[in-house]
Formats: C-alpha cells, structure tokens, sequence
C-alpha cells in the first residue's frame, strides 16, 4: 500500500489547509493584503477615481471569478490530480501584481490617471488567472473531504482562511501607515511572495487520484452536456435565479468602506482593519457564535469529570447546512446580511462600522457554505468539477454589473450611499423569499439525511 493510499482525510486536509492560511493573509486576490473591499477601496481614493471605479473594481473580482469557471472545469476534468495545475495558478495569479507593485516603485506614485488604467489591467488579469483555480480546488477538497462532513469541514476551511485574513488585516493596516505610495508597494509585491507559498504548499498536498468524468469529445460537447444539467435540474435553475437577487449583499460590500471613509470619517488605514473585522466574522460562522462560549466551558467541565453534550459548532453556517441544508443556509445568509445594512445605516462611529464588518463576514460565510454544497450536493459523479464551474458562472452575473451601475449613480449624484443601502436590503428580502417557496435541498443532501 503506498503512503499516499495511508493518508487520512484529516491529515491531507490540514496539509490543503496550510496554503489557505497563506492565501487569507495574502493571496493575490482573496488575501487580506489586497481585499478588493478594503485596502482597493483605499488605493482607488489615493488614485482619485470616483465612486464608479469601486463598481469596476468590484466587477472585475467576479467577472474574473466566473469567466474561466466553465473552461477551467473542462481542463479539470481530463485531470486525475489538481493539485499541480493549481499551483502553477496561484504562481501566475501573483506575478500581474507583482508587476504593478514595480510599476509604482519606478513611478513614485505620480501620473495616477496612468496608474489607474495599470491597476485596473493588472487587477483583471490576475482575477481572471485567479477565478480559474477554483474548479479544481474544490473538486480536490471533495476527493479530501467525507461528503457526511462536507458542510462542517468547508466550514473549517473558510475559518482557517479568515483566520490567516484576520492577522493580514491589522498587518495591513500597519503597511497603510506608510501612506501612499510605499504601503501599496509593498503590498502587491508581498502578495507575489505569498502566491509563490501557496504554490508550493499545494504542492505537498497528497491527493487521491480521481476517478474521471466520462469525456466528451470536444469543448462544445461539453457545453452542451451543461445544457441538459440545466434541463434535467430544475431545481438548480430556481437556485440560480434566487441567486441573482443576492446582488443586494454584494453591492453593500462594495460602499461600506467608501461609504465610512468618505461620509463617517474614517481613516484610510482603516481599510486593512475593516478586513480584519470582516474575517472575524467569516470565523463566527465557521465556528459558530456559541464555540466560544461552550468551548471554554466544557474545558472546565472536562476538569470534573463531566462532558458537554451539546455540539459546540452550533448555529455555524457548516451546522446549518449538514442539518438543514443549503437551502437554509442561504436565508440566514439574507436575513443576517440585512441586519449588517440597519447596522451601516446606524453607524457613527469606526467602532459600529466594526460590528458591520463582522456582520457581513458572517452572512458570506453562510453564502458560501450554501451556495458551495448546494452545488456540490446536486453534482450526482465524483468529480465535481462540471457542477463547480456551472454553479460559480451562473450564480454571479449581476455581481459583476449592478455595482458598477450603483457606482456610477451615486457617482452622478442620483443615488446617496443610504439610497443604496435601503435598495439592497430590499434586493436581500427577495432574495429570502424566493430562496424559502421556489428552492429546495438538492438531492444529494436528502439521500444523505435519509441514510443517517
């Protein structure tokens, strides 16, 4: 028997683990170093772009995130391993930031219109690089991951993620006092040094060779074969369609931090912070609210002979999905993010914007965790990659394009920031209702429930 066969799934899942550590504090684009919702936010002000810009860039970090999903699953599929093709990814995801940390080195910083169009190129190439690793990372995680624990242990992933993402944001925060343009510098240069490890940790990776997806012949076969998922699925279809109307959540994390810079008052360097609070939250609801309050407990508990019953993770978005479902996952994933919005609306002060940065946190979590299994959990063949790519390219069209309009608006002057705010809390209520009468569990997750 070889090694790779004697790995447990909780020691190749604590290896997958050590490059997602360093991808949350930072990875060229989902670290903490460069959160296209905070410190992005705070380089478009010292580059004088207008409200507009933070739509594109918001736009450009889905449009890259779903662009390559459906051609990156066709390639993942004639891949009995991903771990390879994923860390050459994360290598070349990191060296277009590089570059533009090089390029603000030689200009010190002037000619911003010039530095503007740079940024925006880099940043859509990298995304775009980016976006096509996630087929293959998740199908990995599902070769790693029992499907009876998939919500619990995709909790933990996000957690160890916000983890690494809490210390890169008060790390950043530290690197905005600089100011501009030396903390950018040293920003997206450390990103690529970041890239280059998480390469390298995937790398080390023991993955179980995949049982293949039966091949189609040719790339418009394979698009096709998408077709009659989409036809013989009619339950993902209205999932899709409840997801259009999450736009409401993604449009609020593009102006919080706009909206508490330039209308609360809030430093700059608050930016990196705001990350930090907004991964806070990602570990809330990975670990559940009441984990650190039982945790401890059953700690002492433990020092006399007594044991705590009760599951500490619970009222964790994974607890959420592995008991009830992705379907229920996603309405908390509303309704808590609507409570993020009356939180902003309230907020005076850089403490409450903190508490709305952790709100937020923990309903993307919950949208992850829903959405991720609920594409998962449909998927009826081991390889999940076909299923991945389909569910990421459909879910997020309106993110890449409803927060530029709402950019451009406010920036004319037709919308204020809290018009903006009251029309996503509707576009989130919606989004509960449809998610609650037309969607439900897929039947992966009530096959798996009926066998327990």
């Amino acid at each position: 028997m070889t090694d790779q066969k004697q790995t447990s799934p909780e020691m190749n899942f604590a290896k997958a683990n050590i490059y997602n550590i360093f991808n949350g504090v930072g990875g060229p684009v989902w670290g903490a170093f460069l959160a296209y919702y905070g410190p992005l936010m705070a380089l478009l002000g010292f580059l004088g772009a207008s409200a507009f810009y933070n739509g594109v860039v918001n736009g450009l970090f889905w449009l890259g995130f779903i662009l390559t999903q459906v051609p990156a699953a066709y390639y993942s599929e004639r891949l009995p391993y991903k771990k390879w093709a994923t860390g050459v990814i994360f290598l070349l995801s990191g060296v277009s930031m590089l570059l533009f940390g090089i390029l603000l080195m030689v200009t010190g910083g002037e000619h911003v219109k010039l530095l503007l169009a740079a940024f925006l190129f880099c940043y859509a190439l990298t995304t775009i690089i980016s976006g096509s690793a996630t087929p293959l990372i998740f199908t990995l995680l599902f070769k790693i991951i029992p499907p009876q624990k998939l919500g619990s242990w995709l909790g933990i992933y996000f957690m160890i993620a916000s983890v690494g993402g809490i210390l890169g944001g008060f790390i950043t925060k530290r690197i905005l006092e600089y100011g501009y343009p030396v903390a950018f510098e040293i920003l997206f240069i450390a990103s690529f040094v970041f890239a280059l490890a998480m390469a390298v940790a995937v790398w080390f990776i023991d993955e179980p060779k995949g049982e293949l997806a039966p091949k189609k012949e040719n790339f418009g076969a394979y698009l096709g074969s998408l077709v009659n998922i989409l036809k013989c699925d009619r339950n993902l279809v209205r999932f899709f369609i409840g997801m259009w109307f999450v736009v409401g959540h993604y449009i609020v994390l593009t102006f919080y931090a706009d909206y508490a810079i330039k209308v609360v008052g809030v430093s700059p360097a608050e930016a990196g912070a705001f990350v930090s609070m907004n991964l806070i939250g990602w570990t809330l609801a990975s670990l559940g609210p009441v984990f650190f309050i039982l945790i401890p407990l059953g700690w002492v508990m433990g020092l006399f002979g007594s044991k705590l019953k009760m599951p500490s993770n619970i009222f964790s978005a994974g607890w959420i999905a592995d008991r009830y479902g992705p379907k229920y996952t996603l309405i908390v994933f509303q309704i808590v993010a609507i409570i993020g919005v009356l939180i902003a609306l309230a907020a005076k002060s850089l403490l409450m914007f903190y508490f709305v940065w952790i709100v937020a946190g923990f309903a993307q979590i919950c949208n992850n965790i829903g959405y991720s299994n609920m594409g998962l959990l449909s998927c009826p063949i081991q390889d999940k990659s076909s299923y991945i790519g389909l569910v990421n390219c459909a879910v997020f069209p309106f993110v890449v394009i409803v927060p530029m309009v709402f950019g451009a608006l406010i920036g004319k002057g037709i919308l204020t920031y809290t018009g903006t705010f009251k029309i996503s809390m509707a576009l989130m209520a919606i989004a509960a209702l449809f998610f609650l009468f037309f969607v439900d569990n897929p039947e992966g997750f009530k096959k798996m429930k009926a066998q327990s």
